[in-house]
């Protein structure tokens, strides 16, 4: 009896759903007509009959600013293309705004919902935004603003699948404080003007993105948090493929909020102009529980840069910094690496961690992971001892100078490290020493191999470390020393098992470290 009952009403629930052609509210897909009112009246009369799909035949639809109401599909069949105007006065003014200081340059968007459950867009179609330079920002606009392709503010239920996104004058997708959110097979092209972002996400939760295609010269995908009581949390972000002049994922930087319960898996970063992830603390919020696993990292300038410090960028943040709070729990594993070669720079850590003093980045593990430097560091750059901390600025790589002292792995105030199964070889010789651990606590480094040179001071720096293991490890290439021990606070040091047949010197220590600081046993001389 309960199955017949349930059976009934799913039919009565399909039979109220309703299938609205927006050419029988007067749309016409000429790529001239303005066709917002017409457009506007068909989303307007689907919502009104309790829900269905409001259909897009082939053609080209050009419109202002769309409100996507509850129950509301919008199905774009193959041919058909929703174009954004060119004329920011056809852009409607209240559709929340960019949470980022810089708000006034992307306040507009093409598709706005609030307050909405169960929307979506779907079909073989695309929506272009004509987000060109030569479109947006308009010369009569004293703002300069250039529109977003949609936004959605306190939505439920949300889905994409199978559309194309392409040409937003800024960010494609921004998602604000959404739950249960879908989106699937889904491609952008977002590289005609810039900023031009993939999948935003502010303060959601319960979301899924899988076999995505995206190609944008900003983050790909960027999960952020604007308000403490809005968590970022609970997402998984699988078989994409992203390239990006920035980073391909982002979490952080606008963090109020909480970040926890992520996974990233089984995706393909190619052409990256930046570091591939970004995880990023830095105005008051925790971070806790992020996985992230077989991942292939192609022509990348970095493949994971994390950082933890104070910066302030949300809009109406406070003129001082948050107070920090911690950043912990990583787990990285089956990654394939290859560095972007550019002979004019020198090459940046494919890895980097680094929080403040008294504030370290705790308990994260690397496994598996193979890396192919660009190479090029010279003698002078693995000379560096210190960097500029990122006390108050904004974290990103330029905030360090020219060069960074290591070509692989660079930690710097963490405290749990684990780096197992590691594979560090490089393009060209590399004269900087393969890893450098600055005021890291609890070190494990394990099972790895690393390309070492017999012009670097040694294949593996540590400063002011404690206890730390190196064990079954080996250098490729001739090393002068192993492990250089450095700094009055390195102790508890211990070296077991490694093979130092390539090696001349299995330690040494220097500016303040003492012999006694390091024990070593079993190692293959």
């Amino acid at each position: 009896m309960t199955k017949l009952l349930l059976a009934f009403l799913l039919l009565a629930v399909a039979c109220h759903a309703r299938t609205i052609t927006v050419s029988d509210h007067g749309a016409v897909g000429d790529g001239t007509t303005l066709n917002t009112p017409a457009l506007q009246q068909a989303i307007d009369a689907c919502h009104a009959s309790g829900g269905g799909k409001v259909v897009f035949s082939s053609g080209n639809y050009v419109t202002g600013t769309l409100f996507l109401k509850s129950n509301v599909i919008l199905h774009l069949e193959a041919g058909a293309t929703l174009a954004g105007s060119t004329n920011f006065k056809d852009y409607a003014p209240n559709v929340f705004r960019n949470q980022y200081a810089d708000r006034n340059k992307k306040e507009g968007c093409l598709i706005f919902a609030e307050n909405a459950a169960n929307i979506g867009i779907e079909g073989k179609g695309k929506i272009d935004g004509r987000g060109h330079r030569s479109n947006f920002p308009n010369p009569d606009d004293p703002k300069k603003d250039r529109p977003m392709l949609l936004r959605f503010l306190r939505c439920t239920n949300v889905s994409l699948e199978n559309v194309e996104l392409v040409n937003p004058a800024s960010w494609t997708l921004a998602m604000i404080y959404c739950r249960r959110v879908n989106i699937q097979g889904v491609t952008i092209h977002a590289k005609v003007n810039g900023n031009g972002d993939g999948l935003d996400f502010d303060g959601c939760e319960n979301v899924t993105i899988s076999n995505c295609v995206m190609d944008t010269s900003d983050d790909s995908i960027c999960l952020q948090s604007s308000r403490p009581d809005t968590p970022c949390r609970l997402f998984t972000i699988t078989n994409c493929i992203m390239t990006s002049l920035r980073a391909a994922i982002r979490i952080g930087m606008l963090s109020t909020g909480d970040f926890y319960g992520i996974t990233v898996d089984n995706c393909v970063f190619h052409d990256i102009n930046d570091a591939a992830i970004k995880i990023q603390m830095n105005e008051g919020g925790k971070m806790d529980g992020m996985q992230f696993s077989n991942l292939i990292f192609k022509d990348v300038i970095s493949a994971v840069f994390m950082t933890f410090n104070n910066y302030t960028v949300y809009v109406d943040g406070p003129p001082e910094p948050a107070p920090l709070q911690n950043m912990k729990n990583f787990r990285f594993s089956n990654f394939q690496i290859t560095a972007k070669t550019n002979p004019k720079e020198i090459a940046k850590p494919l890895i980097m961690l680094t929080g403040l003093p008294g504030h370290p980045i705790e308990n994260v593990t690397f496994s598996n992971i193979a890396i192919m430097a660009q190479g090029g560091g010279s003698v002078a750059d693995g000379a560096i001892r210190s960097i500029p901390e990122l006390a108050r600025v904004r974290p990103e790589f330029t905030q360090f100078g020219k060069a960074v002292p290591a070509y692989g792995i660079y930690a710097r105030h963490v405290k749990g490290l684990a780096l197992n199964h590691i594979v560090l070889e490089a393009h060209t010789p590399e004269h900087r020493p393969a890893v450098i651990c600055d005021d890291v606590s609890d070190l494990e480094f394990s099972d790895s191999k690393v390309a070492a040179s017999a012009e670097s001071e040694s294949a593996i720096r540590l400063q002011n470390v404690q206890r730390a293991w190196i064990r079954n490890s080996r250098a490729v290439g001739r090393s002068p020393t192993w492990v250089q021990v450095e700094g009055t606070a390195s102790k508890e040091i211990l070296l077991t098992g490694n093979d130092l047949r390539n090696t001349e010197t299995l330690f040494t220590v220097s500016l303040g470290a003492t012999n006694d600081a390091v024990t070593a046993k079993h190692n293959t001389p």
